[in-house]
């Protein structure tokens, strides 16, 4: 987690490819933080889709507070 969140993005290098992906892009409800990100429906939906882009399940979006 890094503030702004644009510090965080990589950049690929050479021959590879990198995509960042903003939690909050498509659901401003969803404001996990680095403590509850584990836990975001959202952010498990997003990494099971990008380990298998066949995998066509709705990405959800709910709201999900920082952990205070």
């Amino acid at each position: 987690v890094s503030v702004p969140s644009s510090d965080a993005y990589l950049a690929a290098g050479s021959g590879h490819t990198v995509d960042n992906v903003l939690l909050q892009r498509g659901c401003t409800t969803d404001l996990s933080d680095h403590f509850n990100i584990t836990y975001s429906p959202r952010a498990i939906a997003l990494v099971l889709r990008a380990l298998d882009p066949t995998d066509r399940r709705a990405i959800p979006c709910g709201v999900v507070l920082p952990f205070l």
